[in-house]
């Protein structure tokens, strides 16, 4: 049978022992472990990862797939709204995503005299405008031992979460 994945978040190094002794034991009662079904390549990348996470020699690159956990757009979603609310939702599918958004731009700034829209900031603002919290995901990152992160995301999101976990 499949094992469930579960992630649990505790708020002491006392809890997260316990949690992780229960888990040892129930896969020994099944006859397993914690790492039936992970490959030994898999077992040794997760340890030389989590090696220099301990040593504070990790520095994180977080990318715009981090915002979906938190309902936010991927880019080629993003650039299908926008082109949506210009009208332009036809006649973009089969250009590269960096040309998409330069077309976009174009098109607003050529309406900027009668637009609602006003520039393409704006328009990504009203798209991504209504209350986000940090995800799960956000959450689990943010509380790890890394003192450096770069992220190329529009949100803020991680560093809300970061700033939630005490970590500058």
């Amino acid at each position: 049978p499949e094992i469930p994945y579960v992630a649990l978040i505790v708020d002491s190094d006392a809890k997260l022992a316990a949690c992780q002794l229960a888990r040892d034991w129930a896969f020994e009662s099944r006859g397993g472990s914690p790492w039936c079904g992970i490959s030994p390549a898999m077992r040794h990348s997760a340890s030389v990862v989590a090696g220099r996470v301990l040593a504070g020699k990790l520095v994180l690159f977080l990318g715009a797939g981090l915002g979906r956990s938190a309902g936010l757009p991927g880019w080629n979603e993003l650039l299908d709204n926008l082109a949506e609310e210009l009208g332009m939702e036809n006649h973009l599918d089969a250009v590269n995503p960096l040309d998409r958004a330069w077309l976009l731009e174009r098109k607003l700034s050529k309406k900027a005299g009668g637009t609602q829209h006003g520039s393409l900031g704006d328009l990504v603002a009203s798209q991504l405008s209504g209350p986000r919290a940090p995800s799960i995901t956000h959450q689990l990152i943010a509380s790890l031992p890394i003192d450096e992160v770069v992220t190329t995301n529009y949100d803020e999101l991680f560093e809300v979460a970061a700033r939630c976990a005490g970590r500058p």
